[in-house]
């Protein structure tokens, strides 16, 4: 939930901008999109914007991959107007089919759609409400129908995989590679479509499983991070290499090139930390560390740094539970919550697979201070958006067991220990 669109406030609009911030606009009404005043960097300068960010209601209205857009219906075939046996180049069976596709109901259409700010934006809504005639050719492909240009771009696939394997070995595939490589096209271009909400046995299984990854493993307390400098994105110029030893330090008299990161992002950020009472820091003319050179020590205050070891004590203690870096300040205790889960089916091979999208939000740690909260921004953007995650897996739909896929997860909000150039 990261996403945003920022715009200058005395930049020139055009009649293109005005309708794209007119979409926008609508896209707020419908909640969702967030409109939140920002200052942007433009040439070193602070300049003052407005940011458009996703909400969890428009998280989960979007498309889970691919092209991002927001789902508001699905169109479905209502008649078929007529079949017509036809020819098509390389294939044995052909038909040229004409279909009327729409909805059936304006009821099948997302309630955040049918606003009239929506509707006067997005003309195409109403449009998609209305049935149009759709034609295409369908040709058979081994046990499947599938559209003429669906089977060219199939085909394509396959011509790829054979001049790949060719270069990398010299020589042509034998028949048995060459299957494969054709099963492997056909598995990458399988139609998949939604099936119905898991079943509760089905969703008990993936919420458990969701559960005992992200919110019990010691893998999200390793997540419920607030960065500090010397993380991978907030580089410093040295750092103590002794988990229980939080120092960094930073060169000011060091000719950098241009929007060089420490300069650019890391120095700002620990000077904000040090003002407010994070960090200490403290000048040195020279630093044997950094080569001699001038600059500023940072290392945690006096509480945080007993709370930082606290941790690590227990780290050390239960490894599996408590993870930790000496470069962050761990929050408290996940809580998950499913924001999103869909099954698809391959419509080929019948193979189910689970699609989810996760919210999970951190208690605030002991060592939060109420100001340090109110004056830190990362950390109250990471007490009140906390983390997004999204991830696809394959599951037996029978014997209930987890298979293969994957995951990522991500701070729901701009933050600094993800910002790159």
């Amino acid at each position: 939930m990261a996403w945003r669109m920022d715009f200058l406030l005395d930049a020139p609009v055009n009649e293109q901008r005005r309708q794209q911030l007119a979409r926008l606009d609508a896209l707020v009404a419908a909640r969702l999109l967030r409109k939140v005043p920002v200052e942007i960097d433009v040439d070193g300068e602070q300049q003052a914007a407005v940011g458009y960010t996703l909400t969890r209601a428009g998280w989960a209205a979007s498309t889970p991959r691919g092209r991002p857009c927001f789902v508001y219906a699905r169109e479905r075939v209502l008649e078929i107007v007529s079949i017509e046996t036809t020819d098509a180049d390389g294939a044995d069976e052909a038909f040229a089919v004409v279909a009327r596709v729409g909805i059936e109901d304006d009821r099948q259409i997302a309630p955040w759609a049918q606003l009239s700010a929506v509707r006067e934006a997005f003309p195409e809504v109403a449009k998609a409400a209305r049935s149009t005639p759709v034609r295409m050719t369908l040709v058979r492909e081994t046990d499947r129908w599938l559209s003429l240009d669906d089977a060219r771009q199939l085909e394509a696939h396959h011509r790829r995989n054979l001049e790949t394997w060719s270069e990398k070995r010299g020589e042509a595939p034998d028949e048995a590679a060459e299957q494969r490589m054709r099963e492997i096209a056909a598995r990458m271009s399988e139609r998949w479509y939604p099936a119905d909400d898991p079943e509760n046995a089905l969703r008990d299984r993936i919420e458990s499983f969701l559960a005992k990854r992200y919110a019990t493993g010691g893998w999200v307390r390793g997540m419920g991070c607030v960065a500090l400098p010397g993380e991978d994105d907030l580089p410093v110029d040295w750092r103590a290499r002794a988990p229980a030893d939080y120092r960094v330090f930073i060169a000011i008299d060091l000719d950098r090139r241009p929007r060089d990161p420490v300069a650019a992002r890391t120095l700002p950020y620990a000077l904000e930390l040090a003002e407010i009472g994070v960090l200490d820091k403290r000048h040195l003319d020279a630093f044997e560390g950094a080569g001699g050179r001038g600059g500023w020590l940072f290392q945690l205050a006096p509480a945080l740094a007993r709370a930082q070891a606290e941790r690590l004590a227990l780290a050390d203690a239960e490894p599996l539970r408590y993870a930790v870096s000496r470069t962050c300040l761990m929050l408290g205790e996940p809580r998950l919550d499913v924001v999103d889960l869909r099954l698809r089916r391959s419509s080929a091979s019948g193979e189910t697979r689970f699609f989810y999208r996760l919210d999970i939000r951190f208690d605030k740690p002991g060592w939060a201070r109420e100001d340090l909260i109110a004056g830190w921004e990362e950390l109250w953007n990471a007490l009140e958006h906390g983390r997004a995650c999204d991830g696809e897996l394959g599951i037996d739909a029978e014997r209930l067991e987890i298979g293969g896929g994957g995951g990522s997860c991500w701070w729901a909000f701009r933050s600094r220990a993800e910002r790159r150039r």
